[in-house]
């Protein structure tokens, strides 16, 4: 494992707090890089982008993984994503994690990004080697992971850049759309992302090895925050026939307007 470290830390003694924090003997090879010329520090989450680019397209590594500086990856997680990546590649989809932290008080699991529970829907469900996979409604995790194939076809897409990637999620800030990856390019039909996470069909429950977990757990207890507010175990919730009909029926609307727009010369809403 090569590890590459990106810093804006302009003393020399956090330069070296950095490489002393990194366990001797577990990389490979492990490296502190310094990034300048930065217009806001948030650019800094930018600066892997030349590293898949120019590095990691030629250096014969197999796999990329980028997470912010809070973000712990267990090696199950990395498991089960090159596990189960051929699979879901063939439906146009990646696998997904859900990011998580833990109430001190309680010792409850929280999702971090997930605003509320996820409505199922089955027209957004995968069946792949005994797991259910599914969107959640928030794909942040502020972390990514590609394999040659996906390095490739990212540094292609609009993603890849700070201003093309604001055209694809005008909503998501600098920081957040730099580790969006590939969510929202080539989306299957009825998906609303390409990253989808897997769940037990009959307790509705993510297995821990979809789980990314956020280090500092701040937002789970923060209670003033509006993150981390929806249990890891109460997070989806099954299909409803009244779901399951507005929904239809919301893409049925879609592609009627789009047919009239077609057919009229107007631009498509």
């Amino acid at each position: 494992v090569h590890l590459i470290i990106l810093t804006n830390a302009h003393v020399a003694d956090e330069a070296s707090a950095i490489e002393r924090a990194i366990p001797p003997g577990r990389f490979t090879q492990a490296e502190v890089r310094h990034v300048g010329g930065l217009q806001h520090p948030f650019e800094l989450t930018w600066a892997h982008k030349p590293i898949i680019a120019n590095e990691f397209s030629h250096n014969g590594d197999t796999h990329l993984i980028y997470v912010e500086d809070d973000i712990m990856t267990p090696p199950e997680a990395f498991g089960y994503w090159v596990k189960h990546r051929p699979a879901l590649d063939r439906r146009g989809l990646i696998p997904g994690f859900v990011r998580v932290e833990r109430a001190h008080a309680s010792g409850v699991l929280f999702a971090t990004d997930q605003m509320r529970p996820t409505q199922l829907d089955y027209a957004r469900m995968v069946r792949v080697a005994g797991w259910t996979f599914t969107n959640l409604n928030s794909s942040y995790v502020g972390s990514f992971i590609l394999d040659r194939a996906l390095a490739d076809e990212y540094v292609a897409s609009r993603s890849f850049s700070l201003a093309g990637s604001a055209a694809v999620k005008a909503n998501w800030g600098v920081r957040e759309r730099a580790a969006m990856g590939l969510c929202f390019e080539n989306v299957p039909r009825f998906f609303w992302s390409r990253l989808v996470v897997p769940f037990h069909r009959k307790t509705l429950q993510v297995p821990g090895f979809a789980h990314v977990t956020h280090a500092p757990a701040n937002y789970a207890n923060d209670p003033a925050s509006d993150l981390a507010r929806i249990r890891v175990d109460g997070m989806l919730l099954p299909p409803s026939l009244r779901h399951y009909a507005r929904e239809r029926g919301r893409t049925v609307r879609r592609l009627l307007g789009s047919s009239v727009a077609r057919f009229s010369g107007r631009p498509e809403v």
